[in-house]
């Protein structure tokens, strides 16, 4: 027998260090379980929380509980105010959207897990981020990248709003960056990509940098697990996909409308393959260079600056899977590799940026 949303409503209220998880389960009653006139009652409560909280998974999972599931688009005013909670692991950027901050340094276990692909040189090692940094909760979205880029033409393989901005080249996803690190007023100096005649290339000390960025591959592995070291933020069986992620589909799906991960990011598995910051392989950029099962720890380190080359023709790292894949192949270590201008319908980008701790 299924529980009374009321009992999980009063063990929401009893237990905030469920709240993520009894979140989500709010939002899996339909009306006739859970009428609108039964629900109102909880909704000053649930909305008082979304703004004081301050766990990431919480804020986003109510968001998709009151926003996307039970229609209150009232909710989402604040954010037009850039809402700072103090000690919060989630900021409202008015440039970038929501974003989850991580703050390091942090070691986790990167790679693939026992019985996952091992292809494109993966190695299981622990891993360490030895900077904070933030990373979107959303995939950048069409409204927002034709802001900058309007001859832009969204993908035909897109459906309802938001969209997601598919068929962006690595170039681009690097100049929208620039391009939100200016209009938040940042000196150039800050600026994560330099622009040149040649091509862009990564900015000398680029993860010391604040500009907005793409994150590397150990911070997109790192804020997918959200804590885990199963193949999935959710377990090892694929079973659960569909509460988070869009696949085996034929077409995108709209950004945001699955269920969070506890860290709060949207579709971090599903949708669009998403672009990481650096090269592949070339330069010894590749995060599985020098790693051994069972050897010391890694750090997420930068090209060194006699390296750094404009990025023209180089294969680029790319995290997650797109919608056409089948669930087996949707997990946290998987990754790909494309050249910089590719444009391929599948391929889009959430942003990153350094935090600088004082």
């Amino acid at each position: 027998m299924r529980v009374d949303p009321q009992s999980v409503f009063e063990e929401w209220q009893r237990t905030p260090t469920a709240r993520y998880s009894l979140t989500l389960a709010l939002g899996e009653y339909d009306d006739n379980s859970l009428p609108h006139t039964r629900r109102e009652a909880w909704i000053e409560p649930l909305i008082e929380e979304h703004w004081s909280t301050t766990d990431a998974g919480v804020h986003s999972a109510l968001q998709w509980l009151l926003v996307t599931r039970w229609e209150k688009a009232e909710v989402r005013a604040k954010a037009d105010t850039n809402a700072v909670i103090a000690n919060a692991n989630w900021v409202e950027d008015k440039h970038a959207g929501l974003m989850t901050i991580v703050r390091g340094p942090v070691e986790f276990i990167m790679g693939p897990a026992l019985g996952e692909s091992t292809k494109k040189s993966q190695v299981v090692h622990r891993r360490r981020i030895p900077r904070s940094f933030a990373i979107a909760a959303h995939e950048v979205t069409v409204a927002e990248f034709k802001e900058f880029f309007t001859k832009y033409l969204p993908s035909t393989k897109v459906t309802s709003k938001p969209a997601c901005a598919v068929g962006t080249e690595w170039y681009s996803a690097a100049l929208y960056c620039n391009e939100l690190s200016r209009r938040a007023g940042l000196p150039p100096e800050e600026f994560c990509f330099e622009e040149t005649d040649g091509g862009v290339r990564l900015a000398p000390n680029y993860l010391d940098r604040t500009g907005y960025r793409l994150p590397t591959e150990a911070e997109w592995e790192f804020a997918c697990r959200a804590g885990s070291s199963t193949s999935r933020f959710f377990g090892n069986d694929p079973e659960f996909l569909g509460m988070f992620a869009v696949f085996a589909s034929n077409r995108l799906g709209p950004i945001g409308q699955r269920m969070p991960n506890p860290l709060g990011l949207f579709d971090i598995y599903g949708n669009a393959r998403e672009w990481c910051l650096e090269p592949f392989g070339e330069a010894g950029a590749t995060p599985y260079k020098g790693a051994v099962l069972g050897g010391p720890v890694l750090d997420d380190a930068m090209i060194p600056n006699d390296q750094r080359i404009p990025i023209i023709d180089q294969y680029m790292s790319i995290r997650g899977n797109p919608y056409y894949d089948d669930a087996i192949e949707h997990f946290s270590a998987s990754r790909f590799r494309a050249t910089a201008n590719n444009n391929g319908a599948e391929l889009g980008f959430r942003v990153a940026r350094t935090i600088r701790d004082r």
